[in-house]
């Protein structure tokens, strides 16, 4: 599995709900459909993923800049399941 680091500008207030999957620009070599796990969300606010990869961000704590989540990439493919890890930057503003 290959992932790439997502961003996001948040502008609260919220709840903030992700249009596009964290999977979109992840890649896998056996071309199949992939899952999301949340591993660690942001620091200033809460968040839920789906598997499909659209998340949830609420109950911010109104801090301003950047913010940090990480989430798990998983694929049962032929040779078993693959799991990496994938970032996501987010920017709260107004």
């Amino acid at each position: 599995i290959t992932t790439a680091t997502d961003a996001f500008v948040i502008k609260p207030p919220q709840p903030y709900t992700s249009q596009v999957s964290v999977l979109a620009n992840d890649s896998n070599s056996y071309e199949l459909a992939m899952s999301a796990a949340q591993l660690q969300g942001p620091t200033h606010a809460q968040m839920t993923m789906n598997a499909d990869g659209t998340f949830e961000l609420s109950n911010w704590d109104g801090t301003k800049g950047y913010d940090r989540a990480f989430y798990a990439a998983t694929v049962e493919g032929p040779n078993g399941i693959e799991t990496a890890t994938g970032q996501m930057d987010l920017l709260w503003t107004d």
